[in-house]
């Protein structure tokens, strides 16, 4: 992968500690803690006496991790970027937390999602009053959209992966895990979109 610079500090990618502890101050008062818990009937499936702990996001505002992602690059934003608005592109979790961290900061937020996305999704986003742009097949599509936006009306992006500030709030959650459990052997993390 070719390096880029980082929009926060025009360091070359990747982010680097002091962008997570800086996310992770940026969040803290709005972002409670998380679970980490044990399953005995997970660690009976396992088998040969591994001890696994989960981290329950699900327990973040939105109900996901996504909402460490958002609050985090929202909360980097400029005075002039918070009044231009943001705009994402989303098939539902990025787009909750965007909406999420928008009426919690006061910010404009536009969310793109495709033609015929998950309406219990896209309720929650309006729930948080993010406009709503229904448009494209696909995410990509949608994607395409958000851009054309960012060039049209001048808000800014908030890329749901490709943001060094997105990554940032997103890598909180391993501070959380490390002071809880400081002694673990390896940390396994599901990936979708790549945050």
């Amino acid at each position: 992968m070719e390096a880029s610079k980082t929009p926060m500090t025009g360091r070359v990618w990747p982010i680097d500690l002091t962008d997570v502890l800086s996310a992770r101050a940026r969040i803290a008062a709005h972002i409670p803690r998380t679970p980490l818990r044990r399953y005995a009937s997970l660690e009976a499936a396992i088998g040969d006496r591994i001890e696994i702990w989960v981290k329950h996001e699900n327990h973040c505002p939105t109900n996901s991790f996504k909402a460490r992602n958002a609050l985090s690059a929202m909360s980097a934003l400029t005075a002039g970027e918070k009044q231009s608005g943001v705009v994402a592109a989303t098939r539902g979790n990025h787009g909750l937390g965007v909406a999420w961290a928008g009426s919690l900061l006061r910010v404009a937020v536009t969310i793109c999602v495709p033609l015929g996305n998950n309406l219990e999704k896209n309720e929650g986003m309006r729930g948080y009053s993010a406009t709503l742009v229904e448009k494209g097949r696909d995410y990509d599509e949608s994607l395409a959209v958000a851009q054309s936006l960012v060039r049209e009306q001048g808000l800014t992006m908030l890329h749901s992966t490709n943001d060094p500030r997105v990554i940032a709030g997103a890598a909180t959650l391993c501070f959380e895990v490390l002071e809880e459990q400081p002694e673990l052997d390896a940390i396994v993390v599901s990936v979708g979109g790549g945050s």
